[in-house]
């Protein structure tokens, strides 16, 4: 990638760090400073963090050509000052001969730099199950935005095979050149038979057309590009638009994970910032629910040979695509080697270089569609460093 500025992570890019890369794998991640005079401590941090890949690659017995060669892109980032202005909570890179990544996390990680045979991604996977994760949906009559949010960060993320807006789709569907979109009470009713206002567009040189249909066919390919977007992700989506909009994008709507309250209100007239404010009222409580039911219904099935706390067990059904939640405790790491033999994994201690069980199953989990948690010691079901709830 070079020196450029650092992207965001999303889940496809964990989907493809989780691939099978040619080893050796560096991952090297620290908390950064985000901004002001301190900001030149960011580099003096990963300059430290190349000499312990460096010096890791030697202990794996590396050549110096090969290691030269895998950690030059990270060296044109330990002489630009400029990338390391305004940053985010942290910093992660990766490396092997086949990779070339680096982004900006937006939450804290703990400073580490790994060497083994894929990438330790297991930091970076509570961010995709767990509170501060989420998309929005603001739509109006001029524009359609689906923005993901992650903890403090906000991206707009591209809808493809969609008209931008109603009046593009209306062009096409009735050849009327310009519309206007604006909503009516019927006379001396209240509200219509499902409870909506009635919407009317006004095309130039036609007469008024009632809408609710047309409405719908527009809502019905979006939610094509919104589905398409979403296809592999269950946070929560919060809808932002009228009030009368949302009943009708409901009735379409063919994500899982929809918020049953949106946002009333016509998103053009507010900032991003102003969006995320809102949303953040409607997606908190869910966030601290799924967390506290799914450490419930850990306890419910314990005895029931539904959980597990054996690491090598949970290594085990971790390939196997058996574990429905996986609970992990902060700053905890269990080192592996493959037993051949018996065709499983072995915990072994005091390796210089290995993989991380905790990682592999973490990673595994993700993989098969498991949620993962990452939780204080103190806050884990089974007061134990891993822990998990099975599917069978």
């Amino acid at each position: 990638m070079g020196a450029k500025n650092m992207a965001l992570l999303l889940l496809e890019d964990v989907r493809r760090l989780l691939g099978s890369h040619q080893p050796p794998c560096i991952s090297m991640m620290f908390p950064t400073v985000k901004a002001g005079a301190d900001t030149r401590q960011n580099i003096i941090r990963f300059k430290n963090m190349v000499r312990k890949a460096c010096d890791s690659l030697e202990l794996a017995g590396s050549q110096q050509a090969d290691i030269k060669r895998l950690l030059a892109p990270a060296q044109p980032l330990l002489h630009d000052d400029s990338f390391w202005q305004d940053q985010g909570d942290s910093f992660a890179m990766f490396l092997s001969d086949d990779t070339n990544e680096h982004y900006t996390v937006p939450f804290r990680l703990e400073e580490t730099v790994k060497v083994n045979s894929r990438f330790h991604t297991a930091p970076l996977l509570p961010m995709f199950f767990e509170n501060g994760r989420f998309y929005m949906l603001a739509l109006s009559q001029s524009k359609i935005r689906l923005f993901q949010v992650a903890f403090d960060n906000i991206r707009q993320v591209t809808l493809t095979d969609i008209p931008q807006n109603i009046d593009e789709m209306l062009a096409n569907y009735t050849g009327e050149k310009h519309i206007e979109w604006h909503t009516q009470l019927p006379a001396n009713i209240s509200h219509s038979k499902s409870g909506l206002r009635q919407a009317y567009f006004h095309g130039q040189g036609s007469a008024s057309l009632h809408s609710e249909d047309k409405i719908q066919q527009f809502f019905y390919m979006v939610n094509k590009g919104v589905h398409k977007a979403l296809l592999d992700e269950h946070v929560p989506l919060v809808f932002v638009g009228v009030d009368y909009l949302f009943p009708m994008w409901k009735a379409v709507n063919t994500y899982s994970n929809l918020c049953s309250k949106s946002i009333e209100t016509n998103p053009d007239r507010l900032s991003p910032k102003e969006l995320l404010d809102r949303a953040r009222l409607i997606v908190a409580p869910r966030f601290t629910q799924a967390k506290l039911d799914a450490i419930d219904k850990y306890k419910q099935f314990v005895g029931s040979g539904h959980t597990t706390s054996d690491p090598t067990a949970i290594a085990q059904y971790a390939r196997q695509g058996r574990i429905d939640i996986l609970f992990l405790a902060t700053n905890t790491q269990i080192p592996v080697v493959p037993n051949k033999t018996a065709g499983n994994i072995q915990a072994k201690n005091n390796l210089a270089i290995s993989d991380d069980l905790i990682d592999e199953a973490a990673s595994e989990t993700f993989l098969n569609r498991g949620r993962v948690f990452r939780l204080h010691k103190t806050e884990m079901p089974d007061k134990t460093e891993l822990c998990a709830t099975l599917r069978y």
